[in-house]
């Protein structure tokens, strides 16, 4: 499935009030009870390839970053619901094992990097983004294959300032893409 595919099938799209930029968030399945499309009676059907929020849950990651240093500290969280059935388990873990158990490690330097284009944008461009900058955000950090099909076949990061290795990875890996694609907003959109 298309990234194009996904976004309109299980997503919806509103602006961010505080910074102003486009968020996305998965659609309930159902409204009242606020349950994930991907949840069934059997479980996640997803489940390889549930996303970072989940695969860390219990724990919920907040993090700042030092204004001098530039260093981010970790914070986490243990969110206790009951309809968590881990909890009755026996077995006890520190955080890092839990995030290395659960494949989370590679996920938070990503996600940083989409923490550093809020702080920026709240930084440099407060309040909404025009229309124009709206969807090219929009396609830059969440439509990866639109972004992919529009900007590597057109040519139009030729003034990006991203090493090559990187542009040529972008091609086929979509990890690299988003990665190219945060640089873009915040080289094109944000001027840093």
């Amino acid at each position: 499935m298309s990234s194009g595919e996904f976004l309109k099938c299980y997503t919806t799209q509103h602006i961010g009030p505080a910074s102003g930029l486009p968020i996305v968030a998965l659609k309930t399945a159902d409204a009242s009870r606020l349950t994930c499309p991907f949840v069934t009676e059997k479980g996640c059907r997803v489940y390889p390839n549930r996303p970072a929020s989940c695969r860390i849950y219990p724990l919920v990651r907040s993090i700042s970053r030092n204004r001098e240093t530039g260093k981010i500290a970790e914070r986490f969280m243990l969110l206790n619901e009951p309809h968590c059935l881990g909890f009755n388990a026996p077995k006890e873990q520190t955080v890092r094992q839990w995030i290395k158990e659960q494949g989370v490690g590679a996920d938070n330097p990503i996600n940083d990097k989409l923490m550093e284009i809020i702080s920026l944008k709240t930084r440099l461009r407060p309040g909404p983004l025009d229309l124009k900058s709206r969807r090219l955000c929009f396609l830059a950090l969440y439509d990866l294959d639109n972004f992919r099909n529009q900007f590597f076949n057109n040519n139009r990061l030729d003034n990006l300032n991203v090493a090559p290795q990187k542009l040529t990875a972008a091609e086929t890996d979509d990890t690299a893409l988003l990665e190219v694609g945060m640089e873009y907003v915040k080289q094109v959109l944000f001027k840093s």
